[in-house]
């Protein structure tokens, strides 16, 4: 009744749609089109910049006002890029240029090139697909409120420090528990503790980690990086233990900067998760460390907010920003911070940037792990990081003393006690183990943890059949061969196997492009793949800022 009784009131609107139109916004107008008594007036409107800039659309204004922020802060940017190609925004030739520009701000400032050369409509189509991909950069004006710490203030006779320790270790024992890295979607969760086989680890001495650094790594460029550390004088070539890393010298130093390298599946990751569990259990370092704090760099550097270093941790696990800051606070020096993965740790030497120098100051990421590496924050705290081999660029990074450390995988004693553990019947462990051990390049493969689970999960697969595996299984690249096609035959599929090689495929390479290593489910189907279903993804759920989200992963960063 009230659309009829409308009808019929307004029934000559739309014959003065075109009118109202134009005092909506006289900058978007054709003058040609426009009443001759309206061009001139038209016209001198739309020369004036002043007016025609308050006149833009809000994501228009949005993309210019905020220009030198997002070019600092994009990450996704060849996302971006890709959905302007898809809109028909920008052309093949665009995108290439884009592409090849290098970092990530040099390639924001190449689309901006873009973005000014199409105007408002190019403008507004790149706001949306920001939306999309990085909603959080679409809202740098809007001040969010902070609730009162108060709010998450525990009751000191209900709930102290210590209370807020043992819900953290709860959370820490949840999280690391099982094996979440290398594990088949479709097989039985595994636990880290049942599978897991202590690595040979070598502590190198000052003189030969120099030589190491001097021989592999070039100087440091003009990206801001501070001169090297020292490294602790006295440590001696030698293996060294889990529990031992930060031992002190024989002068008594104690370490505060560990760095753990090591090839590309060697087991870091599992190394750093285990100190996780084992610490949470009580097992390690309850002694030395009050709390333990882990950083995935891979996830970090997606991150595209600015943050804290209390909310930064937080955003893992359990405990709010507002409880480890009380924690950070009580007791600094007995704090230990692991990072996963920091090898491609750097800054753009062009973009200035102010670093943080407390755990409550919010800045982007990056930069406050920038403070945290070189000891702007909490330079009572100690650090372990891992790295791949070329460490030398890491070195500078990390405050001082060091201690350089090599993980080197397993012993041969180390094998036989994984595939033991792995097969668990006694009769098909001796048969393989026997099998590889005879066969001195499949042995030797099988000291790397990554490719030692590899070969047992096809021997596995094809225990009936395992001489032929064993000539199949020479090399590497065979290792692997043989694996991803034992993967994909006893797999269920509901698309061809070719199909799903190009789609993983293509997801590896925009992975590649974007410099990302994690996705959205949405990223994932545009390829044609079910992440539920793929034998080759990783699903994980995590709650920043109480909101759910679910991202995908390769099962491993080699594939």
């Amino acid at each position: 009744m009230l659309k009829a009784e409308f009808d019929v009131r307004f029934s000559e609107l739309h014959v003065h749609a075109k009118d109202i139109r134009l005092f909506q916004n006289p900058f978007a107008a054709d003058i040609d089109k426009a009443l001759s008594s309206y061009q001139f007036e038209l016209a001198e409107l739309q020369n004036c910049a002043v007016l025609k800039d308050a006149f833009k659309p809000n994501e228009v204004r949005y993309v210019d006002t905020k220009r030198s922020e997002l070019i600092r802060r994009v990450q996704r940017v060849m996302v971006v890029t890709r959905m302007l190609l898809s809109m028909g925004k920008i052309d093949v030739e665009t995108y290439s240029q884009i592409r090849r520009a290098g970092t990530k701000q040099d390639r924001m400032r190449k689309l901006y090139e873009a973005l000014d050369e199409g105007g408002d409509e190019i403008k507004s189509a790149f706001y949306s697909a920001l939306q999309e991909c990085e909603p959080n950069l679409t809202e740098l004006g809007i001040c969010q409120k902070v609730p009162d710490p108060a709010f998450y203030k525990i009751d000191p006779f209900l709930k102290g420090y210590s209370f807020d320790i043992l819900q953290y270790k709860s959370s820490v024992r949840d999280k690391c528990t099982f094996v979440t890295e290398c594990s088949i979607p479709s097989d039985e969760s595994v636990e880290l503790a049942a599978c897991y086989i202590e690595q040979m680890i070598i502590q190198r001495s000052k003189e030969q980690t120099e030589k190491y650094c001097n021989d592999h790594v070039r100087s440091v460029d003009a990206s801001g990086s501070k001169p090297s550390s020292p490294l602790l004088s006295k440590d001696k070539n030698q293996s060294i233990r889990i529990d031992q890393l930060f031992s002190p010298d024989c002068e008594g130093n104690i370490p505060k900067s560990v760095i753990l390298s090591g090839d590309s599946g060697r087991g870091k990751s599992f190394t750093l998760q285990k100190i996780m569990l084992d610490w949470a259990s009580g097992e390690l370092y309850c002694k030395n460390f009050d709390v333990i704090f882990l950083l995935k760099f891979d996830e970090a550097k997606c991150l595209s907010q600015e943050m804290s270093l209390n909310k930064l941790f937080s955003w893992t696990y359990s405990l709010t920003s507002y409880q480890i800051s009380e924690i950070l606070e009580l007791t600094p020096e007995k704090v230990l911070i692991l990072i996963d993965g920091i090898d491609e740790f750097s800054f753009d030497p062009c973009i200035q940037i102010s670093s943080p120098n407390n755990p409550s100051q919010k800045a982007l990421p990056m930069e406050t792990l920038r403070s945290l590496l070189t000891g702007q924050i909490l330079h009572e705290s100690f650090l372990l990081v891992t790295t791949r081999l070329d460490a030398g660029t890491v070195k500078n990074l990390l405050k001082g003393p060091q201690r350089f450390t090599e993980i080197m995988g397993f012993s041969e004693r180390g094998v036989q006690e994984y595939f033991q553990k792995f097969f668990q019947d006694e009769q098909l462990f001796r048969k393989t183990y026997e099998s590889v051990k005879t066969n001195k390049s499949l042995l030797t493969a099988c000291s790397v943890p990554l490719l030692c689970w590899m070969v047992c999960f096809c021997m596995k697969k094809h225990f009936t059949d395992d001489d032929h595996v064993m000539r199949e299984l020479k090399t590497t690249t065979s290792i692997y061969v043989h694996f991803v096609s034992t993967l994909l035959e006893h797999h269920d599929q509901s698309q061809s196997v070719l199909t799903m090689l190009r789609s993983l495929c293509q997801l590896a390479e925009e992975g590649m492009l974007d410099e990302e290593v994690l996705f959205t489910e949405k990223t994932v189907f545009e390829t044609g793949l079910d992440a539920d279903s793929s034998p080759f993804l990783h699903k994980e759920t995590r709650i920043p800022d109480f909101m759910r989200e679910t991202v995908v992963r390769f099962m491993h960063l080699s594939f």
